[in-house]
């Protein structure tokens, strides 16, 4: 089978696999080469491929697999690429951080402009200008 991991902005993973190995939302999961087409969403979680050039681990950000023939594709929003279970969990906990980080900060800037949207609705409504 071929495996392909892809993100909006990157082709994570492109290679020929025996074994696809994940959790999904009603259980966990192992396609092989004639398993029956497909289609189903994947939690965010790690993914077990197996193949010629050995085991690679991926943790994705939610997605949906599609198994059509001899190709599975996977579409996320993130995925982290690893031969080793160990630090993959060491990036991912690395990465997410990183994102919860930027979201709080994205949603501490939001609210400001909010509050700045507001104030500046509320001096136009003093001064007597409609909108």
């Amino acid at each position: 089978m071929h495996l392909n991991i892809m993100t909006p902005i990157e082709t994570v993973l492109d290679r020929d696999i025996t074994k696809l190995t994940f959790d999904s939302i009603v259980g966990r999961w192992t396609i092989l080469p004639r398993h029956q087409d497909c289609v189903t969403v994947v939690p965010t979680g790690i993914m077990c491929c197996e193949g010629k050039e050995g085991v690679r681990y991926i943790a994705i950000a939610q997605g949906t697999l599609v198994k059509k023939e001899q190709n599975v594709q996977v579409s996320t929003g993130l995925a982290i690429v690893s031969d080793n279970a160990e630090k993959l969990v060491q990036a991912i906990e690395r990465d997410f951080k990183k994102m919860e980080e930027d979201r709080k900060i994205f949603n501490a800037t939001v609210a400001k402009l909010e509050v700045g949207l507001a104030k500046g609705l509320m001096t136009l409504k003093e001064q007597g200008n409609s909108l």
